[in-house]
């Protein structure tokens, strides 16, 4: 699993690339990149499905890679 956090100076898209193309492509069975700055998350699994989230009135599910494991993302605001 990976979590990705985009900081001001990173670019979406090239940040979305990364999450398909070389987490998930490379294995990875769940990607959480999480756009702090739009409060928009994206959960990417390794069946090729992408997941928009949006809010961080939410919480993130671990799923069947960490069972049991949220992150409530309203942690996560400043």
């Amino acid at each position: 699993m990976v979590i990705e956090i985009r900081s001001d100076t990173d670019k979406l898209g090239k940040l979305q690339t990364k999450m398909r193309d070389t987490w998930v492509g490379n294995g990875v069975r769940l990607a959480w990149l999480i756009d702090s700055q739009q409060h928009i998350s994206y959960i990417y699994r390794s069946d090729g499905s992408v997941e928009v989230v949006t809010g961080f009135d939410k919480v993130l599910d671990g799923e069947d890679v960490l069972p049991g494991f949220g992150l409530e993302l309203a942690r996560l605001e400043v």
